[in-house]
């Protein structure tokens, strides 16, 4: 990728995650979010049964969070050709 459609992905990607989690919670009232919240509880650890929190829940999903981010590092890094070299 050019250097200045990185430049643009960097700013208008957490941009369009901002305007779209401000939209969702602007008009959360008219649509069904039962299953995006029961997800977000279990992301989180929450769990419904005991009431408490399970902490291998939040360690599971940034393991895996960690992984993805990488394989796309490392992806995206061989893709990209310096000019110095």
């Amino acid at each position: 990728m050019k250097k200045r459609t990185r430049r643009i992905l960097w700013i208008a990607i957490p941009i369009a995650l901002i305007v779209l989690l401000r939209f969702l919670s602007q008009f959360h009232m008219g649509m069904n979010l039962e299953g995006f919240e029961g997800f977000i509880k279990f992301m989180v650890g929450y769990t419904d049964e005991t009431g408490g929190w399970n902490p291998f829940h939040p360690i599971g999903v940034m393991a895996v969070g960690i992984i993805v981010g990488t394989d796309i590092t490392y992806w995206l890094q061989q893709r990209m050709v310096l000019k110095n070299q």
